[in-house]
């Protein structure tokens, strides 16, 4: 005994993908070596003018830096009175 055919057994056929051409695939991969030349290019330019360093120590001579004053200071800046008194 065979089967009738009807819409319920039918076998439903999968459509086929359309392949990707060998243009696009060139365009493609020119695209990705472009943005990657462009990333390390930028990379690299950075790497070359930028130091870093974790635990950098500098060894330098001491040297005190002070404000000039006069000499002798003006009697009137002694006997100003303190506004907090």
């Amino acid at each position: 005994m065979t089967n009738p055919i009807t819409q319920a057994n039918i076998p439903i056929e999968k459509p086929k993908k359309k392949p990707i051409s060998k243009g696009v695939r060139i365009g493609i991969l020119t695209l990705v070596v472009i943005a990657a030349a462009i990333f390390g290019i930028r990379w690299y330019i950075q790497l070359t003018t930028t130091v870093t360093t974790d635990n950098a120590k500098v060894s330098t001579d001491l040297v005190s830096i002070s404000a000039e004053f006069p000499v002798s200071l003006p009697m009137s800046m002694y006997k100003k009175e303190i506004p907090w008194k």
